[in-house]
């Protein structure tokens, strides 16, 4: 496991906080909050790699919050595991494993669940961990658990617009094309190159024009970084996006771009 971003997380836990959990094959993000769902005061992040037990990072990392457990009073669970989207036309309860093992594939140590977005009539479709969802649900008391997509669609941002968020190595693609929403799909990457010919194709598999499209850019990304530049190089449009929610940022966040937190500011309910 490699620790990613780590922002004023020696915070006094004698006072009531909460926390915002984001949790992929991929990694780990956590927002460290005041009590009211209001204000960001911490934040880390980490990264799996190809061998770790995903359970045991976990248990690390969330085991020193533990301690404060009787001060903690808001714990949100979003799960950004590799999703499925059904229309509700066509969905089942009873159908949809076999539907999701059919397009993605499962194994045994998970368990599929689904969410009804009422934005889009349409079920997420997505798999837990069964031993990582046991240790979090049991541990941490969580108030609400869902998935990051179901947050992420709400954004009232439509016309014709590609929403990228950058993860490490992996990239979130959420297209709307005159007014409507298209696609919100997930990619592996590992060059500047891998990341413009997604964009493109993904452009080109619904006839989106690259440039008439607008990109909003957000997550771990810098203007300076070669990712930024290789895309600037093939888009017109291209500036970095924060979705809007009324939540603050503490002192210490002050030297960080306020696009780094956007998308997982958007997956706060309260705002």
């Amino acid at each position: 496991m490699k620790t990613g971003i780590k922002i004023n997380t020696t915070l006094d836990y004698s006072d009531s906080f909460s926390l915002m959990i984001e949790l992929s094959e991929f990694g780990i993000d956590i927002l460290i909050m005041n009590e009211s769902l209001t204000q960001i005061m911490g934040f880390e992040n980490y990264e799996f790699e190809l061998y770790d037990n995903q359970l045991d990072c976990i248990q690390r990392i969330i085991t020193p919050y533990l301690s404060f457990k009787d001060n903690l009073k808001e714990v949100l669970i979003r799960y950004d595991y590799h999703s499925i989207l059904i229309p509700n036309k066509h969905f089942t309860d009873e159908l949809k494993k076999d539907v999701y093992n059919l397009i993605k594939g499962a194994v045994e140590s998970q368990e599929i669940s689904s969410e009804y977005n009422t934005t889009h009539d349409l079920h997420i479709v997505y798999p837990k961990i069964k031993e990582v969802h046991n240790y979090l649900s049991t541990q941490l008391n969580v108030n609400d658990i869902a998935h990051s997509n179901n947050y992420l669609l709400e954004t009232s941002m439509y016309d014709t617009k590609m929403i990228c968020i950058f993860y490490h190595q992996n990239i979130k693609v959420i297209l709307f094309k005159k007014n409507q929403f298209q696609v919100i799909e997930k990619f592996e990457f590992k060059t500047p190159e891998d990341v413009v010919y997604i964009l493109q194709n993904t452009c080109k598999q619904f006839n989106v024009s690259t440039t008439d499209i607008a990109l909003k850019l957000c997550g771990f990304i810098s203007e300076e970084s070669p990712l930024y530049k290789q895309i600037y190089n093939y888009f017109l449009d291209v500036e970095f996006y924060q979705f809007e929610k009324n939540i603050t940022l503490s002192e210490s966040f002050e030297n960080i771009p306020k696009h780094f937190m956007s998308h997982l500011i958007q997956l706060i309910p309260c705002a």
